[in-house]
């Protein structure tokens, strides 16, 4: 677990111990994430939807990573501000370690993050 934290210091993103562990196997890295690298900080490339989404959603997303302590929510949230896009108002805020967030807005519930977070 001190390794992730130590990890997160510098915006080393892993997954859990076991995945950790296993890396010390490990004797190539192929990266396909040239902004990350090239940078030195995550950058919002595109946008894929899903048949569902509307207009509002990004709104939403911009609010719920404004609260959000993830590394990636900052490009979200630049990303989002770039486009002119101003962020909602939503009712409650949950963050789940490892997870992603969960956000409420009247009677909806909205995550970001992994499936089934």
């Amino acid at each position: 677990m001190v390794g992730i934290g130590k990890g997160a210091e510098s915006h080393i993103l892993i997954k859990d111990a076991v995945a950790l562990e296993q890396m010390r196997e490990v004797d190539t890295v192929v990266l396909d994430k040239t902004g990350t690298v090239t940078e030195g900080r995550p950058v919002v490339t595109g946008w894929l939807h899903d048949a569902g989404w509307q207009n509002e959603h990004k709104g939403i997303l911009y609010a719920a990573e404004l609260k959000s302590e993830h590394p990636l929510a900052l490009a979200i949230v630049e990303a989002l501000k770039k486009e002119g896009e101003k962020p909602a108002i939503i009712d409650s805020f949950e963050s789940r370690t490892g997870r992603g967030i969960v956000v409420t807005r009247g009677n909806k519930t909205y995550w970001a993050g992994s499936i089934g977070c």
